[in-house]
C-alpha cells in the first residue's frame, strides 16, 4: 500500500516538473519575431531627414544605402563621404516636419554623459548617428546596402572572376566590420542567367568570411545579416538558383512595388498585393508564392513603397501622358513619384481596393496616383501574418508620415495590425525610457512592459510549480 502512495507521488512529482518544463517552452516558442525594416537613403540628408527621424521602437532593421561599387578599387565608396563620415549635425534636430525620433533633452545629456549640460549630443556623419541609435536601441540591427537602380552591369563587372570576387567581399565585409554595420544587404538589379552563378559565387564568399569573422570575435553564427534585394516579376526572379543561395542568405527583401509607372501604357497599382483586373497578373502575392515553393517563408521579407505613382488620367487602366498634376509637388517625368507624407494630395479623394490589397487618389480635372494607404498597409501585414513572412520593410524611410497626428504612418499602422511593438522581433532589445517613439510613449512602455510581464510570468510559474511539488512532497 506504501509502495503504491510512494509510486504516485513520484509519477505526480515527475508530471509536475515536465508540465513546467513544458510552460517555460511554450513561452520561448510562442515568442513572435517580426522584422519591421526600413531603407535609409544618404541623400535624404538633403532633404533634412536624418536616421534619428524614424521612431526606432516600430523598427527591428535599417538598411543604408547605398555603398557605390567602385570597380576601379575592388569595393566600394560612400557617394557623398563628407555627409555618410564627417557632417557634424545634431542628434535632435526639429527642421523636418516629420522628425519623430528623440524629443527629450535628457537623452542626449545621458547619452553624451554631460547631465546638467545646455549642449545637445552631435552625430558626426550619417554612419556615427546610426551608430548612436544602435546605443539608444539594444538589439537594433543596421545592414550596408551596396548596388542600387541598374547596378547588374557593375556587379558583373566586378565578379568577373574568382580573383576579383575574393577581393571585392574581402573589401566588403572589412568595410562592414570598420564601420560597425550589422550586415550586408546585396542589391544587384538584376542578375540575368548569364551572371547567376556570379551572384551566387558573391554570396558564398561573403558568407564565408562572416563566418570567419564571427569565429574570430567569439560571436555566434548567423550574427552577421546577408540579404539579397529581389525583383517581383517572375520572369527576373527565374535567373536566380534559389536552392543554392538560400543557403548563404539571411533574408530576401522582395521589392513589392513599381509594377507599373511612366513606362506603362496604361495607369495601375504598383504595389498591389493581388492581381488587378488587368491582362499582366502581377502581383505581390503571385510572386510570394512563386518564391515559396523555393525557399523558407521565414527569410521572405515583404517591401512595400512610401510613396505613390502618379498619372494624368482619371481611373485605373486608362491611357495617359504624363505626372497627375498636383499643386506643390515637384515630380521628374520619368518616375512621377510622390512622398507618401504629400499623399492624398488636398482636392483628391482617396480610394481602398481590399481586392486588389493597395489604395489611390483622384481628382476629375487632375489625375490619378496609386500608392499604400494606412488600411493597405494593415491589409499587408494580415498577410505576412497569414503566409508566415518574416516581416516587411519599407522604401524608404523619408517618405512616410511618421509624426502624423491621425496616425496614417504606414510603419505605425504596420507594425499595429502584427500585434504591435511586442510581436517585433528583440534580439536583445532594450529601448531608452526617455526615447520618444513619434506617437507617445506608450509602445516604449509596452516593451518595457512586456519584459516585466514575461518575467513576472516566469517567476509565478516557478513558485506554483515549486508550491506543487512542495505539497506532494508533504503528501508523501
Amino acid at each position: 500500500m506504501l509502495s503504491k502512495r510512494i509510486l504516485r507521488v513520484v509519477l505526480l512529482l515527475v508530471f509536475s516538473l515536465k508540465i513546467c518544463a513544458l510552460d517555460f517552452d511554450d513561452l520561448k516558442d510562442t515568442k513572435v519575431n517580426f522584422i519591421s525594416a526600413v531603407y535609409y537613403t544618404e541623400w535624404s540628408f538633403y532633404n533634412k531627414h536624418y536616421p534619428i527621424d524614424v521612431p526606432l521602437s516600430q523598427i527591428t532593421n535599417i538598411y543604408y544605402a547605398f555603398a557605390k561599387i567602385d570597380p576601379s578599387s575592388e569595393s566600394t565608396k560612400w557617394a557623398d563621404k563628407n555627409v555618410a563620415l564627417e557632417e557634424s549635425f545634431p542628434l535632435y534636430h526639429a527642421e523636418f516636419p516629420n522628425s519623430c525620433g528623440a524629443r527629450d533633452e535628457q537623452l542626449y545629456f545621458e547619452l553624451s554623459g554631460s547631465k546638467g549640460s545646455n549642449e545637445f549630443v552631435n552625430s558626426t556623419g550619417l554612419i556615427g548617428q546610426l551608430s548612436q541609435m544602435k546605443e539608444l536601441k539594444k538589439g537594433l540591427k543596421i545592414s550596408l546596402a551596396v548596388g542600387g537602380e541598374n547596378t547588374n552591369t557593375l556587379f558583373n563587372k566586378i565578379t568577373s572572376d574568382d580573383a576579383q570576387i575574393e577581393n571585392f567581399s574581402t573589401n566588403l565585409v572589412q568595410t562592414m566590420v570598420d564601420y560597425g554595420f550589422d550586415g550586408l544587404d546585396i542589391d544587384w538589379e538584376f542578375p540575368t542567367t548569364e551572371n547567376a552563378s556570379k551572384l551566387i559565387a558573391l554570396m558564398k564568399s561573403l558568407k564565408e568570411k562572416f563566418e570567419s569573422h564571427e569565429r574570430m570575435n567569439g560571436l555566434e553564427t548567423n550574427s552577421y545579416l546577408l540579404s539579397l534585394a529581389l525583383p517581383l516579376d517572375i520572369s527576373s526572379l527565374l535567373c536566380y538558383d534559389f536552392e543554392i543561395l538560400q543557403k548563404y542568405v539571411s533574408y530576401f527583401n522582395l521589392m513589392g512595388y513599381d509594377m507599373t509607372g511612366p513606362w506603362s501604357e496604361k495607369s495601375g497599382y504598383h504595389s498591389n498585393l493581388y492581381p488587378a483586373d488587368d491582362s499582366s497578373g502581377a502581383s505581390i502575392d503571385t510572386s510570394v508564392r512563386f518564391l515559396l515553393e523555393r525557399i523558407d517563408r521565414k527569410k521572405l521579407i515583404l517591401g512595400m513603397p512610401n510613396y505613390g505613382r502618379s498619372y494624368d488620367c482619371m481611373k485605373p487602366g486608362d491611357k495617359f501622358h504624363t505626372c497627375a498634376n498636383i499643386a506643390g509637388v515637384e515630380q521628374k517625368k520619368k518616375q512621377c513619384i510622390i512622398n507618401y507624407h504629400d499623399l492624398p494630395p488636398d482636392g483628391f479623394i482617396e480610394v481602398y481596393n481590399s481586392t486588389v490589397g493597395s489604395s489611390y487618389a483622384y481628382n476629375q480635372n487632375r489625375g490619378i496616383v496609386f500608392y499604400d494607404s494606412p488600411l493597405a498597409a494593415r491589409q499587408k501585414a494580415a498577410y505576412v501574418k497569414q503566409m508566415g513572412l518574416a516581416g516587411g520593410f519599407w522604401w524608404d524611410s523619408y517618405g512616410d508620415s511618421y509624426c502624423n497626428s491621425n496616425n496614417r504612418s504606414l510603419l505605425h499602422n504596420f507594425v499595429d495590425e502584427l500585434g504591435g511593438t511586442s510581436a517585433l522581433k528583440l534580439n536583445d532589445e532594450v529601448i531608452n525610457e526617455n526615447f520618444y517613439n513619434g506617437q507617445d510613449d506608450e509602445p516604449a512602455r509596452s516593451c518595457a512592459m512586456r519584459r516585466h510581464l514575461v518575467r513576472t510570468k516566469e517567476l509565478f510559474n516557478f513558485t506554483l510549480c515549486a508550491l506543487i511539488v512542495f505539497i506532494e512532497l508533504l503528501l508523501l
